[in-house]
């Protein structure tokens, strides 16, 4: 499992691409799968309590291809400023639940705030 920190903008919009392959370096078919990502306040906090919580499951329209992402959207990041706790989990057309990067998710206030 991967562990990463991240600090952005509130506001900001942030996307996160993933790309999934086999041992032999061949992409992944993520037909059935579902990518999840979930940003509380505290880690131990319900998954009903998460700040933020996107999932995908179309995958850009190509899990053939072993790619997708999750984009958080300027609604989204418009949260407070501080810090969080961030999990990305996985869901396989066959049941396996897999929590593959974790870590602290910091939100600081933009400098500008409108144009």
């Amino acid at each position: 499992m991967l562990n990463r920190n991240y600090t952005e903008r509130r506001g900001d919009t942030k996307s996160f691409e993933f790309e999934f392959t086999n041992d032999d370096g061949d992409p992944v078919d993520l037909t059935g799968w579902t990518i999840v990502f979930a940003l509380k306040e505290n880690r131990n906090d319900p998954d009903s309590e998460a700040v933020i919580k996107k999932s995908e499951s179309d995958h850009g329209g190509a899990p053939d291809q072993g790619t997708t992402s999750i984009v958080l959207s300027s609604d989204d990041m418009d949260i407070d400023a501080g810090q969080y706790h961030y999990a990305f989990r996985l869901w396989t057309d066959d049941d396996q639940v897999h929590e593959f990067q974790t870590g602290i998710f910091t939100i600081k206030e933009p400098v500008v705030d409108e144009i």
